[in-house]
């Protein structure tokens, strides 16, 4: 069997000129343990700014951590379908059987954060509802995302300079007091 039907648990028979697909439960196909889920790779060349993170207890016993970036950042098993540069998936985790090769992506811009189902053989899930594929929900700070067989839980990063200028801008209750005194 290929690696790629490996990945696919979704079967399609022909049956007397109709064409019938069946999903196979996740209890079904198991999750490669041979293969390990890819690092995270530093791509020198993409200069976007992390705002954002994935993390899993999926694959390994410590977790691990993907970077979510300005933009669009892709999660799958393999390469971003519409990239005329055939890149990988920024959150990629090969291992993952049930988990298409570009199955969904998070798009981050002004500050808001959307997830989007792009058409995945098993769909995508925010905080235990599915997604409608190619339909942009929201994506609150502290949410689960289950892509394929792997939970990520998916937490914003507020930049330093945001911090501190949000609490530099906030006046000091000591500082009123002191100053009505005068």
């Amino acid at each position: 069997m290929s690696s790629e039907n490996a990945r696919n648990p979704t079967q399609v028979e022909h049956t007397s000129m109709r064409r019938e697909t069946k999903y196979q439960p996740a209890g079904d196909v198991p999750v490669s343990t041979d293969r390990v889920v890819s690092a995270v790779r530093p791509d020198p060349e993409d200069n976007r700014r992390i705002v954002g993170i994935l993390a899993t207890y999926r694959w390994r016993k410590e977790g691990q951590i993907f970077h979510v970036r300005e933009g669009r950042t892709h999660i799958g098993a393999g390469r971003i379908k519409e990239d005329s540069m055939h890149r990988l998936v920024e959150v990629c985790c090969e291992a993952d059987t049930l988990l298409s090769e570009d199955h969904a992506e998070i798009l981050v811009q002004a500050k808001k954060f959307w997830i989007r189902d792009l058409s995945s053989t098993n769909g995508t899930f925010l905080n235990g509802e599915q997604l409608r594929p190619e339909t942009a929900e929201e994506l609150p700070n502290n949410s689960i995302i289950k892509a394929g067989a792997t939970e990520f839980i998916f937490l914003k990063i507020e930049p330093i300079s945001a911090v501190h200028t949000e609490t530099a801008a906030r006046p000091d209750s000591r500082t009123r007091v002191s100053e009505a005194g005068r």
